[in-house]
């Protein structure tokens, strides 16, 4: 009686409930099902071996994926999984394993197997998923929902798209060591082999330490709460993206160094990047195109060596808190960066000044002022800068340059003063020597010598030609020189020119509007560049 009782409140295992729903079952199968419930690793090829099939082929153990599909999707099977899951290892999964919208209260791990057809995991949801070591095909997961972390890793392969777009990753999304191919090979193909825009990981996404793919990684959009680390990781895709990442917010760093090596183009358009930013020990940079327009940085961390070539770096929209002190600081190293930039657009001159501004202001808060000023000048001389300008404009600026840096360096302008002064030392004291610079306001005054009489009473100013020289040239200045003295026409030596007798005198008059003019301009140039009122 009391063992009647008891036989009838045994519930059957998990093997039982298996048998029960399927007419056979294989070794690997029954080893699953029987680990599961005792929360064991079913290590299938290690305990039955690898077959040899009648086309020559060694294959592991066989484990059909409707058997794990009705594992995690019938009521009383999911009851007997322990908390430890379905850990599978070395086995050849047959069969599209398909969990959509599948609510699975435990983690699911298959190390090292073979799946022969695509997984399916969209609006699923799990506690973690495991795939290390494992080949694959196709994986579409959009909208997954994983409490913990997704292993994708340490020899993981993947031939065909991995779709995780808008997928929520409680962990990591660790894809170390792995490979992912999907190259675009003809017009129907897309090309993604990792896709995962708007992804959301709590944690990190390692694409690093051997990681390769061979197509685009596509993260736009996505949301990383640590790291985006792509080390010593392999992107490639000739001709197109092979990393996109316009839109991402990452609230640690982005490390893209340490052998990164990306063969086309690596897009961060419009990014957030709360920490640090790192592009440095790029291997082959001259196959990489860096895409950081609009993009916000916090710490820029690169180096000269991997810089991407002429006309592959495109910085405009640009903001980044800091360049970090390993990194090249000096302006003119950073002007060769900024250069790097693109110079044409559908034909005609590309300018953007933006990215110099950055630059400069990123350095003035550095306490590099000097460079920050070399920057801004250099961004002047840019001839993009001046094209469309009338010529006379361009003449303009160009003085405006060569006399003041543009504004950035108004001290430059005491180099032309003083030569322009020497100049005029020498000229007016020669004039002078000479007898070419007369009083202006004379009048005949009689003396007491011999009857003569005298140019000029002895009351009157003395001629002084640096003080003249200075007088003319300084407008804001009156010495009361220039008032008194002026080169005469009327004297001197005269030469015919076109048939127009000129003077010595005619000349020194003709050098001292020009010495006015020009002191009129410098000063001019001088105050507004000293001031501030005129910078570009």
């Amino acid at each position: 009686m009391d063992e009647n009782a008891d036989s009838a409140e045994r519930k059957p295992s998990l093997l039982e409930l298996a048998q029960d729903r399927f007419d056979e079952l294989t070794p690997a199968e029954k080893l699953m099902f029987e680990n599961a419930e005792q929360g064991q690793f079913a290590v299938c090829g290690f305990h039955y071996g690898y077959t040899t099939g009648p086309d020559g082929i060694i294959r592991p153990p066989v484990i059909d994926a409707d058997r794990i599909r009705w594992l995690c999707t019938d009521a009383e099977a999911k009851e007997r999984v322990t908390h430890k899951g379905i850990q599978v290892w070395a086995a050849r999964i047959e069969g599209k394993l398909d969990l959509i919208f599948a609510r699975i209260p435990f983690p699911l791990a298959f190390f090292d197997c073979a799946f022969t057809a695509p997984i399916i995991l969209m609006h699923a949801e799990m506690r973690a998923l495991n795939l290390n070591g494992s080949h694959t095909k196709s994986i579409s997961a959009d909208g997954v929902k994983v409490d913990g972390s997704v292993f994708l890793s340490d020899g993981f392969s993947a031939i065909g798209e991995v779709r995780l777009l808008g997928a929520s990753i409680g962990g990591d999304l660790s894809c170390t060591k792995a490979t992912f191919s999907n190259p675009k090979r003809n017009e129907g193909d897309t090309g993604y082999c990792l896709s995962a825009d708007g992804v959301k990981v709590e944690g990190s996404v390692f694409l690093s330490d051997g990681f390769s793919a061979d197509g685009e990684v596509c993260l736009v959009g996505a949301s990383i709460g640590v790291n985006l680390d792509c080390t010593n990781g392999t992107f490639s895709n000739p001709g197109g993206r092979c990393l996109s990442a316009d839109g991402v917010t990452v609230e640690g760093g982005v490390f893209l160094s340490d052998g990164f090596e990306a063969d086309g183009r690596v897009s961060f358009v419009a990014a957030e990047v709360k920490r640090h930013f790192q592009w440095r020990g790029v291997a082959s940079p001259q196959k990489a195109t860096m895409d950081l327009r609009s993009a916000k940085l916090g710490t820029l961390f690169d180096d000269e060596q991997s810089w991407p070539s002429q006309n592959n770096l495109y910085l405009h929209g640009l903001v980044y808190d800091e360049i970090a002190q390993d990194a090249p600081l000096d302006a003119r190293t950073r002007i060769q960066w900024l250069r790097r930039q693109p110079t044409e657009q559908d034909g005609k001159p590309s300018f953007t000044p933006q990215p110099y501004e950055q630059l400069a202001k990123v350095l003035k808060n550095q306490g590099h002022e000097q460079d920050a000023k070399d920057v801004l000048v250099a961004k002047n001389e840019d001839p993009a800068f001046r094209e469309g300008m009338p010529w006379w404009r361009e003449e303009w600026y160009r003085l405006y340059g060569a006399t003041t840096g543009y504004g950035h360096r108004p001290l430059k302008a005491w180099m032309w003063f003083l030569l322009f002064l020497a100049l005029g030392w020498v000229s007016f004291g020669v004039g002078s020597s000479c007898g070419l610079i007369t009083a202006s306001r004379v009048r005949p005054y009689p003396v007491n010598d011999d009857s003569k009489w005298r140019d000029v009473a002895e009351d009157y100013p003395k001629f002084n030609f640096i003080i003249y020289s200075i007088d003319t040239f300084v407008p804001i200045m009156n010495l009361h020189q220039e008032d008194y003295w002026l080169p005469n026409p009327n004297k001197g030596v005269f030469a015919h020119i076109c048939s127009v007798p000129v003077s010595s005198g005619g000349f020194l008059r003709l050098y001292l509007w020009f010495h006015i003019f020009v002191g009129w301009v410098m000063t001019t140039l001088f105050v507004v560049g000293l001031t501030g009122l005129i910078r570009s």
